[in-house]
C-alpha cells in the first residue's frame, strides 16, 4: 500500500515549500544568521504551516533531528500535569545536539492553565527554540505572544501550486495534464492538500486521468451555463447556477478561479477577454478587502453583462 503523498510530498528543501515567499525567507535569514527565534505559525489548515516547522528542523538540527525535534499536539497535550511532568522533563534533559525544537500543533487548544505553565517552561529552555501552530492566533495568550516572533500565513495561490503538483504527479507516475492541474489547484481555496489528494486517489489509474476521474467535469459544464445565461443576458438564471456551485461547496474565490480560465480559454474577442479579466480581477480585490461576496456575486454578473450587451450594440 502506498505511503499518504501528504507525508512522502511534505518538502525537505526549501524549493519544495509553496507560497508564503516572505516568511520563508526571513525564516531562511534567521537560519543563515543563527538567529532563530521562538514562534508563532498562525492561519487556516493545509497553507504550509507544520511543513515549514520541519524544514526548520531538519535544516537546524540536521542529523538529530529524530532526537531533537519534538513535536506535541494541543488537542491531547495540553493540560497543565502533561506540561509540567512530560515536557517539563524534556526541558531539564540536554538535547542530543546543540539545540532542540519544540512544536506545538493545535496550540489553540491548549488550556490557560496549559499555557501558564508554558510560559515558564519557555524562559527556562534556553537549548530549546518553541514553534506554536495554531488556526487562531486570538486563542494564544499574551506571555506566549510576547515571547515569540509571530507570522500570519496567507492561503496559497493556484499558480505557486502548479509546479509543485507537477513534480509530483511526475514523481508518481501520473498522467494528468496541466490544465486538470490548474483546476485543482482553482477549487483547493488555498490549501495544498486538497489537490494532493486528489492526486492519491487518481494515481490507481494507468492511463490518461481525466476531468471525470477528478470530478471537475461538472464544475466546467455549469461554469459553461453561467457564461451562456451571461451572454444570453438572464441574471437570474446565471446566479442561480453560481448559488449551485456554492451548494456543491465551491467557494467564492474558486468560482472567480473557474470563471478566469473559462474566459481565457473560451473568450476569442481579445478586448472583451481583457475587459472580462479586469472585472474579475476587481471582484476579488473587493472580496479580499472585505466586500460581501453575495453582493460580489451580484455585481460580477451584472458587469459582465453589462459589457456582453455593450458589444452587442456595437456590432
Amino acid at each position: 500500500m502506498k505511503k499518504q503523498f501528504l507525508e512522502t510530498h511534505r518538502p525537505r528543501e526549501w524549493d519544495g515549500f509553496v507560497g508564503n515567499t516572505k516568511i520563508k525567507k526571513n525564516v531562511m535569514g534567521a537560519i543563515e544568521n543563527e538567529s532563530l527565534l521562538n514562534y508563532i505559525f498562525a492561519g487556516e489548515a493545509g497553507i504550509g504551516k507544520t511543513s515549514l516547522a520541519q524544514l526548520i528542523g531538519r535544516k537546524v538540527l540536521g542529523d538529530f533531528y529524530g532526537q531533537d525535534y519534538i513535536e506535541l499536539n494541543g488537542s491531547t497535550d495540553n493540560r497543565i500535569e502533561i506540561i509540567r511532568n512530560k515536557i517539563g522533563e524534556i526541558i531539564k534533559r540536554k538535547p542530543f545536539g546543540f539545540i532542540r525544537i519544540i512544536v506545538f500543533d493545535e496550540a489553540e487548544r491548549l488550556t490557560k492553565a496549559a499555557q501558564a505553565g508554558l510560559k515558564r517552561l519557555i524562559e527556562k529552555g534556553k537549548n530549546t527554540i518553541w514553534i506554536f501552530i495554531t488556526n487562531d492566533l486570538s486563542k494564544i495568550n499574551k506571555p506566549i505572544k510576547s515571547r515569540c516572533k509571530s507570522y500570519n500565513f496567507e492561503k496559497i495561490r493556484p499558480n505557486e501550486m502548479v509546479e509543485r503538483l507537477k513534480y509530483i504527479a511526475k514523481k508518481e507516475n501520473i498522467n494528468i495534464s496541466i490544465g486538470l492541474l490548474r483546476k485543482l489547484c482553482n477549487l483547493s481555496d488555498g490549501d495544498i492538500r486538497k489537490p494532493i489528494n486528489t492526486l492519491q486517489e487518481v494515481s490507481i489509474f494507468d492511463r490518461e486521468i481525466t476531468e471525470e476521474d477528478i470530478g471537475t467535469s461538472e464544475y466546467s459544464d455549469k461554469i459553461r451555463k453561467i457564461f451562456i445565461a451571461i451572454k444570453k443576458g438572464e441574471f437570474g438564471f446565471a446566479r442561480e447556477d453560481v448559488y449551485d456551485l456554492y451548494l456543491q461547496g465551491i467557494n467564492f474565490t474558486s468560482i472567480l478561479n473557474l470563471m478566469h480560465d473559462y474566459i481565457l480559454l473560451k473568450v476569442n474577442n481579445k478586448q472583451i477577454k481583457i475587459e472580462m479579466l479586469m472585472i474579475i480581477g476587481e471582484c476579488e480585490y473587493h472580496y479580499h478587502t472585505g466586500c460581501s461576496e453575495y453582493l460580489q456575486i451580484s455585481y460580477l454578473l451584472s458587469k459582465l453583462i453589462k459589457l456582453v450587451n455593450k458589444r452587442k450594440g456595437s456590432d
